[in-house]
């Protein structure tokens, strides 16, 4: 028996689908029947709505596109900086 591993993916409080694991470490995802039929946004132009789902070779690089880029381990105690870009101050 397959253990499976299932995220509900929500977009402004509506349910759009789901991430699953199952056997691998690897997520897939499927949006749900009632949000294709909705005409709502994907949430992705790299993910557009479609029944079949995705794998997880298009599935990753998107989640990972929402995680800070971390530029250095935190090993001295202080928080790991990140890539993220700052705003100058208006001085």
């Amino acid at each position: 028996m397959t253990m499976s591993e299932r995220l509900t993916v929500l977009l402004y409080g509506q349910l759009v689908g789901h991430l699953e694991r199952t056997g691998s470490d690897d997520p897939d995802f499927t949006y749900t029947a009632e949000y294709a039929a909705s005409g709502r946004a994907p949430l992705s132009s790299r993910l557009p709505i479609t029944p079949q789902g995705y794998r997880a070779d298009r599935v990753l690089p998107y989640l990972h596109g929402l995680l800070p880029r971390i530029s250095r381990p935190a090993s001295d105690g202080q928080p790991a900086s990140t890539s993220r870009p700052t705003t100058p101050s208006a001085s």
